[in-house]
Formats: C-alpha cells, structure tokens, sequence
C-alpha cells in the first residue's frame, strides 16, 4: 500500500479524477441510450394511434360518401313550402 502522502499527489489525484469522468460519461451515455430509447417507443405508440385515427375517418369518409351517393335523391329533391308547418305542428303537438 502506498503511503498516505501518495494519494495526494498530482499523478494518483489525475487517475482518480480520469476514472471520474470515465465513470460519468458512461452513466451518461447509460441515460441517454435509455432517453433515446423511451423517446423512440413514444413515437412509435404516437404513429400507430395516429395510423387507427386515420383509419377511422377514412371509414367515416366512405361511409358519408355512401350515403350522399345512395340518399341523393331524398337530399337534392324540392320540399313543399306549404307543408313543412302543418308537419311541424303535428310533430309539435303530438310530442308536447
């Protein structure tokens, strides 16, 4: 064992300070690797809910461009002027 004087000499306080900053860049690369890593599944996680919220209003999209193909008729046809109030008020009082 060296003696006591030793430890605080230049050279054995530089390899302490170098294993030191050996020490912490590697657990800072260990937390940047797992930063890296937990960033990564997030925006895989954020894509594939993105890709089912696409999915979902393209489903949406079809199904209204169905139906404005299919109900055309009942969308595009001239409604009575005179009949919409009677209809109204039937509706009115029958669910007053």
């Amino acid at each position: 064992m060296p003696p006591w004087q030793y430890w605080f000499q230049g050279s054995a306080l530089t390899t302490f300070f170098d294993i030191l900053a050996l020490f912490v860049s590697m657990m800072t690369l260990g937390v940047t690797w797992h930063s890296t890593a937990v960033g990564e599944q997030k925006k895989a996680e954020t894509l594939a809910a993105s890709d089912a919220e696409k999915a979902r209003l393209a489903t949406i999209r079809q199904h209204l461009q169905e139906f404005y193909v299919r109900r055309g008729i009942l969308l595009n046809r001239p409604l009575a002027k005179n009949g919409l109030e009677q209809e109204f008020s039937q509706y009115v009082d029958c669910h007053s």
